[in-house]
């Protein structure tokens, strides 16, 4: 079922957004309308289920919602990215909850199948993020492609949105939020700590060829 509905909400983006009219996008509201007309018991119409989208170069409700999140993080922020790359906007909001108290936790890839990242260390990537005490995670198990960031055990972001300059400047991308539900928070808590389990923590300088083969 959830699998189902998934993909006809996304043949519903997919049919309003044929011949997309830059000047006019979509309204999230009658998507979701739509899609809770054919699915009454669907989890996307609950009224703190939001969709988010970033449609460049008209559209960045992800990024904003990213931002307003972390900003107003208050005690911790844990977030999946297999692919990153330094985006001043969302550096800086986290570097500044990092040093107001906020715990942050990144769980990235150790082995990154996309050409452009494939032999670029995380000690570089997220140096700064390291030197600010933010604590970041390699991923060694298989490939990581799932996209999430959660703020506070109450909003869980996800979706195909990526923390790189490709996602945050140049993709279109489409995000779910989910806010204060209680068994959603609770199996992202789940897969993270598996993720967890299964990863190392990235130091400040270190010799890559004892990790990539």
């Amino acid at each position: 079922v959830c699998i189902r509905d998934t993909l006809v909400f996304f043949d519903l983006l997919r049919r309003n957004l044929t011949g997309l009219d830059k000047y006019k996008m979509p309204h999230n509201a009658e998507l979701i309308q739509e899609h809770t007309r054919r699915f009454p018991e669907s989890p996307f119409g609950r009224r703190n289920v939001q969709l988010l989208r970033s449609f460049y170069p008209w559209l960045e409700e992800i990024q904003h919602y990213m931002l307003e999140r972390i900003g107003q993080a208050k005690h911790c922020i844990q977030i999946i990215s297999p692919y990153y790359y330094p985006i001043k906007e969302l550096d800086e909001a986290l570097i500044a909850a990092q040093r107001r108290g906020v715990r942050i936790e990144i769980i990235t890839s150790l082995k990154r199948d996309v050409p452009a990242y494939k032999h670029m260390q995380s000690a570089v990537l997220f140096k700064d993020y390291i030197a600010e005490g933010i604590e970041v995670y390699e991923y060694t198990k298989n490939f990581l492609h799932a996209k999430a960031v959660c703020v506070d055990e109450q909003y869980v972001n996800m979706g195909s949105f990526n923390l790189d300059h490709w996602s945050w400047y140049n993709n279109n991308e489409v995000n779910v939020e989910v806010a204060n539900v209680a068994d959603i928070s609770a199996q992202f808590s789940h897969i993270y700590a598996k993720l967890r389990k299964h990863s190392r923590r990235v130091e400040a300088k270190e010799d890559y060829d004892s990790f990539v083969d």
